[in-house]
């Protein structure tokens, strides 16, 4: 009787501590990308900040005035590893109705260049060959993808 009370307070406790599961807190967490230069520096959320930047009313609703009647926002960053995204934004302030604004956000991940060796790899078990097999060729295609990538630092020989 004892052991299990003990098996079931043991388990309790330690389902509290340990997480189910690691990574990030959403799943699109790429949503959560600031757009502008001053809510970046701000720690990347507005919430009180005034000001006439339409970039504002699109991480805090409220902050949308008519000051942002016929307002255009152009948003473009070139984040890290290839990863490019912007924003384009505008604004309307109706008569005795409210002000409107509309917005859509662009997300570009670059390329995967070694996505397709993976994909094939992952074909070429599924195909029926031998492991060795595979690994040699996704071997053979880390080699591949190091050397392309020294090349980027080799200075091209002086012409003549």
């Amino acid at each position: 009787m004892t052991t299990k009370i003990a098996g079931i307070l043991l388990f309790s406790l330690t389902s509290m501590v340990v997480p189910a599961q690691t990574g990030g807190d959403n799943i699109y967490e790429f949503l959560n990308l600031t757009h502008s230069g001053l809510i970046s520096s701000v720690g990347g959320s507005n919430v009180s900040l005034p000001g006439i930047n339409l970039n504002f009313a699109w991480h805090n609703p409220a902050l949308l005035s008519s000051d942002f009647d016929k307002n255009l926002a152009l948003s473009y960053s070139n984040y890290i590893a290839d990863i490019n995204y912007g924003l384009v934004m505008y604004s309307r302030s109706l008569r005795k109705k409210g002000n409107i604004a509309g917005g859509l956000t662009y997300l570009n991940y670059g390329s995967f260049t070694e996505a397709d060796a993976a994909r094939n790899a992952v074909q070429m078990v599924i195909d029926g060959c031998e492991h060795h097999t595979v690994y040699n060729y996704l071997q053979k295609k880390r080699t591949e993808l190091k050397k392309e990538k020294l090349k980027l630092w080799e200075t091209p020989p002086e012409e003549k």
